[in-house]
């Protein structure tokens, strides 16, 4: 009876991750250069507390609840978490 019950808890598992690792139609997965070219000379902010600019050498640079920031040119692991994000 386990062993039914553990099978299908495997194959439950494995079809979830299989479908998780996949974009949706109309969607496509972007690589790490992609998503830095997205971000490229763009700006980010809600208008009043934090206004962030990823400027095209790679650097971010903002405002938030007006105290001035500037990272410059790190990996993106190291920007989500100056941020908050992680």
């Amino acid at each position: 009876m386990y062993r039914k019950r553990w099978i299908a808890v495997c194959l439950l598992l494995a079809s979830a991750l299989s479908w998780a690792t996949k974009p949706l139609p109309g969607w496509k997965a972007l690589e790490p250069p992609d998503i830095a070219a997205l971000f490229r000379d763009k700006a980010l902010g809600d208008g009043f507390h934090y206004s962030y600019r990823f400027l095209s050498d790679g650097s971010l640079s903002g405002v938030e609840m007006a105290t001035h920031m500037h990272i410059p040119m790190v990996s993106t692991i190291s920007i989500s978490t100056t941020l908050g994000w992680i």
